[in-house]
């Protein structure tokens, strides 16, 4: 034992003296893309499940997105009290109705742009959800199929909320 926790021991002393720990970022562990992709992912997952039971829940998916991405951005999990302090400032910020109402108008009116919604009965736009989650990718929130946003030119970054 006194053969394995002697080098160690060195081990250790060499690291305190180092102060390696003055090299890191005051503020914490910048939030990863990685973070932000699993979080992203099992939102998704999510979405998906829930629009599973009922096709409507798709629609809310599409309009809280914006608030994960945001929430993704503004919160920090460096530690419990820079989280408490980051999600209280990412509420007051975008989370008021004054934010909330543009936020939600802008989602409408992408899902009535690449969507057949407003011209044809909604059991359109329930099979085109269907499709949408039947899709094995991740971004399951993104129209697919016989509708507007199927056909319509221009880049799928132009139209779709979903920005990586």
């Amino acid at each position: 034992n006194k053969s394995l926790i002697d080098p160690l021991f060195g081990v250790y002393l060499c690291l305190y003296h180092s102060n390696l720990h003055t090299a890191l970022p005051a503020s914490g562990a910048p939030v990863s893309r990685q973070r932000t992709g699993r979080v992203k992912e099992l939102y998704h997952h999510y979405v998906r499940q829930r629009t599973l039971d009922n096709w409507k829940f798709w629609i809310f998916g599409l309009i809280f997105e914006p608030l994960l991405n945001s929430y993704n951005q503004t919160v920090s999990v460096a530690s419990m009290d820079e989280m408490y302090r980051t999600s209280q400032l990412w509420v007051d910020q975008h989370c008021s109705l004054v934010e909330l109402r543009p936020a939600v108008s802008n989602q409408l009116r992408q899902l009535s742009t690449t969507t057949d919604v407003l011209s044809d009965p909604p059991s359109s736009l329930q099979e085109e959800v269907l499709k949408a989650i039947s899709n094995s990718s991740s971004n399951c929130l993104a129209p697919r199929g016989s509708g507007k946003g199927g056909s319509r030119g221009g880049s799928s970054t132009e139209t779709s909320p979903h920005r990586s």
